[in-house]
């Protein structure tokens, strides 16, 4: 199947596929290949990481999306990326992430489906609202260099700068 994608695609390989499609306009096809884009992409994938997460044009899910899939072995330019947005305010989720949400999910009627929407409703209005792209760069920074700067931007360039090759 791959094989036939990409032939039928335009695109030359898996990976300059993947590439591509982590820009997408389709906020579900962005997440999907943010994933998995360094495993096929390696080094390449952390450039278009880099992009998105300073995209303010770019949806808050993919964006942290993007955040997660940030390595230990990052290069010190993608750890510098992160700290640029460490003091975003946005809401990394919203109700419109959610495809079941919506009265055109196939399976929006089934009781299983109306029981995790009105569960993801709740926590939505009540917890999600905290949960920040600046909440999650800082949480990020914190797991991939064992350090804690809170939101101090100048501490973490400077941290970086000196001991991240």
């Amino acid at each position: 199947w791959m094989q036939w994608r990409i032939e039928n695609s335009g695109w030359k390989n898996e990976k300059e596929w993947v590439l591509n499609l982590m820009r997408s306009d389709n906020p579900y096809l962005a997440a999907a290949a943010i994933s998995s884009a360094q495993k096929i992409a390696g080094k390449e994938a952390e450039d278009v990481l880099c992009e998105i997460i300073g995209n303010n044009d770019v949806r808050a899910n993919v964006r942290a999306e993007a955040i997660y899939a940030i390595t230990e072995d990052a290069r010190p330019e993608v750890l510098l990326a992160l700290v640029n947005v460490l003091d975003v305010n946005t809401p990394c989720h919203s109700e419109e992430d959610n495809l079941y949400m919506y009265e055109s999910y196939p399976f929006y009627e089934h009781p299983a489906v109306r029981l995790m929407s009105e569960t993801m409703e709740n926590w939505y209005a009540e917890k999600d609202k905290s949960i920040t792209l600046g909440s999650e760069v800082e949480k990020r920074l914190r797991e991939l260099t064992k350090k804690d700067f809170g939101k101090d931007g100048r501490a973490w360039r400077k941290w970086i700068e000196r001991h991240v090759k």
